[in-house]
């Protein structure tokens, strides 16, 4: 348990270990799933689902609106998203355009699954068998995932386990749950919990995404939401979108801004991992006031 309050800001850097794309290479996947080419009406580049949840907004909206404009929306970020600093800063470039948002969004949403999915923290519920651990906590090595669950266990006895994370908040800039799902599964494994119990204590963790998540992490019989690397060819992109946001709309968000800043003013140590200092997230976690922060790592 870490005595001083503790607060981990984590970027793209950090869930890279557990085998997603930085931003850079999120950019050229996205721009690969934007690039579209019919014959005649068949679809034969970009991908279909998210294609798909254009025309279901549009039909759910009841407008007029012409599917090909989305087309070529959807061209423009293909190819201008490469020589942008990332997807997220893209569409905050074009945040007065509503289609180059809606895309933009649903294509993150699909790559974070698909991601998801094939990274190291992939459980296949259909054939999860309990006995048997889901995540091979082996092939993690030395990532920091593992270091961060030794740590906060180090001298925590079974009984103590409901505070191990008294101390401890997260800020995570990344739109995935490999944090969530991991230490689920972990806390699980090191107190030979059940997974509900398990998934109650992680649950207890102050964790703030700034920009969002692709939903709130569901484990069957658990937790409701979308599951962890969940099929993106058959997921409903249109719904999880809406919970991804945007810089702008985040800093128009005053609640979480403040929690955000506030995390910052009151704790003692701050820990950047697998962070990138871009200036507006550095902008958001800038405190308004004195703060408490003895060190910095």
């Amino acid at each position: 348990m870490y005595k001083p309050d503790t607060v981990f800001i984590i970027g793209a850097g950090a869930s890279a270990e557990a085998g997603l794309p930085i931003g850079s290479k999120l950019a050229e996947i996205i721009s690969e799933k934007l690039d579209y080419e019919f014959d005649f009406d068949r679809l034969i580049k970009g991908n279909q689902n998210i294609y798909g949840s254009w025309k279901k907004h549009i039909q759910d909206n009841k407008t007029d609106e012409d599917p090909n404009v989305y087309l070529e929306t959807a061209n423009g970020v293909s190819s201008g998203i490469i020589l942008a600093e990332s997807i997220d800063n893209f569409i905050d470039i074009h945040q007065a355009d509503a289609k180059t948002k809606l895309i933009g969004k649903t294509a993150i949403a699909h790559s974070i699954l698909e991601a998801e999915r094939n990274s190291k923290f992939f459980v296949d519920w259909e054939t999860y068998n309990r006995f048997e651990p889901p995540i091979s906590m082996r092939n993690l090595g030395e990532s920091w995932f593992v270091l961060f669950a030794t740590l906060i266990a180090r001298r925590i006895p079974k009984d103590e386990v409901a505070h191990i994370f008294q101390n401890i908040s997260i800020i995570c800039f990344n739109y995935d749950r490999c944090i969530e799902q991991f230490l689920t599964f972990a806390i699980s494994a090191i107190y030979s919990l059940e997974m509900k119990e398990a998934w109650e204590i992680v649950n207890s963790l102050n964790i703030i995404h700034p920009y969002g998540t692709v939903g709130d992490l569901a484990i069957p019989q658990i937790s409701q939401g979308v599951h962890f690397g969940a099929d993106p060819d058959r997921a409903d992109l249109l719904s999880i979108s809406r919970d991804i946001k945007t810089y702008t709309e985040r800093d128009e968000d005053g609640e979480v801004l403040n929690n955000i800043r506030g995390l910052v003013e009151a704790a003692q140590s701050l820990v950047f991992l697998g962070f990138g200092y871009v200036s507006q997230n550095m902008n958001l976690l800038k405190p308004t006031g004195d703060t408490n922060v003895k060190k910095i790592y």
